[in-house]
């Protein structure tokens, strides 16, 4: 946890001031660990990381295949408006 400090004299400073840890803290840190850990280990059941890799990688593929025919269409679009000049 942490605390702000300001500190006036013609500037601002914001001095973080970090205090000793609560047992809120520790629980909140325990909990969050819990947590990472299942869903760790819950991904790991449905998807494992090879199949999830592929499934990334289509869809970026598929993404830069729609960014290439925008830019051919928007490519085309800009030479008929030069060429209509």
């Amino acid at each position: 946890m942490t605390s702000e400090l300001k500190v006036v004299d013609g500037h601002d400073h914001h001095i973080k001031i970090r205090s000793p840890p609560s047992p809120n803290d520790q629980i909140e840190d325990e909990k969050a660990r819990e947590m990472v850990t299942k869903l760790t280990k819950m991904i790991g059941t449905a998807a494992p990381m090879k199949s999830s890799t592929y499934l990334l990688c289509d869809f970026f593929k598929e993404r830069m295949e729609e960014d290439r025919e925008l830019n051919k269409d928007f490519t085309k679009a800009a030479a008929e408006n030069i060429r209509a000049r």
